[in-house]
């Protein structure tokens, strides 16, 4: 409830507890240990503690693989998961090759429709923007944003994260009036869905901002960066990444 509330440093505090009592009940290898170290990297990512989050999940992988085989659902969640932190430190490769096996996984455990397939692709998609492979970025958020739409409905949170990732490519395409409607689509549904102070919808402001900088709606996208910037001090601290660079997209914005 606390990661869905954007309420990090609890979450942390009582992943961290349940993992050093679950340590010590039932040993490094247990399945339960990997999962809270799993848990916890993913807090950890959204503070902004990328090695520390990498670390974690690479023993939670380890576990998994000698618990479970290659091709269990919950080796895939943690390739997942660890491909997304390699993508943050700029490890393009090993994430891309961590997803490509994570989503072989879910396809033949899953099928095409379900959930854990979208997030797979639109992980791998993320990693293939940053490669500068656009197109292919575009096909599999595409893909993604409809399985979710059709799972979850319109309005749904998982909706808006794959609507704010394929709105960044349009954005790198010079495609800004497909990238804004997304955009201001998906904060609409986070302030729906988490109100005003949440993280996420710092993130989607921050993202409209941009776009609108590219179409010369400056003043608009000034308003937003302001308003990015204090729910990031707030919920983060001056010395997290996200607060540390937006601050660097004010001057476009004049």
């Amino acid at each position: 409830m606390y990661i869905n509330l954007g309420k990090n440093e609890q979450a942390a505090a009582l992943l961290k507890a349940a993992l050093t009592s679950a340590l010590k009940n039932f040993g490094q290898e247990h399945p339960s240990v990997a999962a809270y170290q799993s848990n916890l990297a993913n807090v950890y990512g959204n503070l902004g503690k990328n090695e520390q989050a990498a670390a974690l999940l690479k023993a939670a992988l380890t576990s998994a693989l000698k618990n479970f085989g290659q091709e269990h659902p919950r080796v895939a969640a943690y390739q997942s998961n660890l491909a997304e932190i390699y993508r943050k430190l700029g490890k393009y490769e090993q994430a891309t090759e961590l997803l490509e096996a994570a989503l072989a996984s879910d396809l033949k455990n899953f099928g095409q429709e379900h959930p854990n397939v979208a997030r797979c692709q639109s992980n791998l998609a993320n990693v293939y923007r940053n490669l500068g492979k656009n197109e292919q970025a575009v096909a599999l958020f595409e893909t993604a944003l409809a399985s979710d739409i059709n799972n979850f409905g319109q309005e749904h949170p998982e909706v808006a994260k794959k609507q704010n990732n394929l709105a960044l490519v349009y954005r790198d395409l010079g495609k800004n009036e497909q990238a804004a409607a997304l955009l201001e689509t998906a904060l609409a549904s986070d302030i729906k869905n988490f109100g005003h102070e949440h993280p996420n919808v710092a993130i989607r402001q921050w993202n409209l901002a941009l776009v609108y900088i590219s179409s010369n709606r400056k003043p608009e996208a000034k308003a937003l960066l302001q308003t990015a910037y204090q729910n990031f001090l707030k919920n983060f601290g001056a010395a997290h990444p996200h607060t540390v660079n937006i601050q660097k997209w004010f001057a476009r914005a004049e």
